[in-house]
């Protein structure tokens, strides 16, 4: 009477099927499309980077000193600086960066793209595959019930005398297959509930 050192997944209840079946949820973003993502970013980052290398750099100093009066110089003496530079060819070195850039991160934005479409098509195929498990587990417990009722009337027939017993043998053989089918729906749903 020792409980189990290790916890134990209860399978999702028959019932709930509907509900998990049929969700429309986009559902968690997958580690590659976060990837694709990021690397669109990135991309987009070195094309801005790229772009601003076009704009020339400007440089402003200000400077001041204080010392005694002295009849050779003044007492306080300030300068100021401004200094421009651009590089005004690079022999197109920054255009290729910048398109290279762009031309990544439009790589990166459809391959996420590309990357979320294949996972919205496999969860649409995990909801196809639940909702066929579910119609044949609901035709197999359907088939189910029609058996044993047909057990049920082939053994009043039976002892009206309108069948023998070779047909209540019959109709007990397929009302066990009937429970076996049902039986093998219920575990395929079961198997396409833990593979979503």
């Amino acid at each position: 009477d020792l409980s189990p050192d290790f916890e134990l997944q209860e399978p999702p209840r028959l019932d709930d099927v509907g509900e998990l079946g049929s969700g429309d949820s986009a559902g968690p973003v997958r580690p590659e499309v976060r990837l694709h993502l990021a690397t669109e970013q990135r991309h987009a980052a070195q094309a801005r980077e790229a772009r601003s290398s076009f704009v020339p750099v400007l440089a402003a100093e200000a400077s001041a000193t204080a010392a005694r009066d002295t009849a050779f110089s003044e007492p306080l003496e300030w300068s100021v600086r401004v200094a421009a530079s651009w590089n005004m060819y690079d022999g197109g070195r920054r255009r290729i960066e910048q398109r290279r850039a762009d031309i990544g991160a439009a790589e990166a934005r459809l391959m996420a793209e590309q990357a979320a479409l294949a996972d919205e098509a496999e969860r649409r195929r995990n909801r196809q595959r639940i909702e066929i498990a579910r119609l044949d587990f609901e035709q197999a417990s359907r088939e189910v019930e029609l058996a044993v009722r047909n057990v049920e009337v082939t053994r009043d027939a039976w002892g009206a005398g309108a069948a023998g017993w070779l047909d209540v043998e019959t109709a007990q053989e397929q009302r066990l297959l009937a429970e076996l089918a049902l039986a093998d729906a219920e575990i395929r749903l079961q198997m396409e509930l833990y593979e979503a």
